[in-house]
């Protein structure tokens, strides 16, 4: 999920996801019968109304995001709260209630629990 922020060039403002769609793209200017497409996404900066297209993350790019990100933090609540980020309440009271947990797992289930609670 997590999504990286696009910052535009122009004025520094974070910029907002404005339609997600497919480019066609030729790949020779002689033989125009082709078409490959690609996901791409538009973004527009609401301050100076900049557009950009980029191309999102593969899977595993994002996988490989994420699992830097983990290793870069050094708060074990913090590594706990990215790994449990995507569960259920149900999930997280398990942890919450469970005997084999690290403390700082159980703190970390409860921080998550708090803020879907708001």
């Amino acid at each position: 999920m997590a999504e990286e922020k696009k910052i535009c060039p122009f004025c520094g403002a974070e910029m907002a996801l404005h339609y997600t769609g497919w480019l066609a793209m030729r790949g020779n200017k002689v033989v125009q019968l082709t078409e490959d497409f690609i996901e791409a996404q538009l973004y527009l900066c609401p301050d100076c109304r900049f557009m950009a297209w980029f191309k999102p993350l593969t899977g595993v790019e994002q996988f490989e995001q994420e699992q830097q990100a983990l290793e870069d933090t050094k708060d074990p609540v913090k590594k706990f709260e990215i790994l449990f980020r995507d569960y259920s309440e149900k999930k997280l009271q398990k942890v919450i209630d469970g005997r084999d947990y690290l403390p700082e797992a159980k703190k970390a289930a409860q921080n998550l629990l708090c803020r879907k609670g708001e």
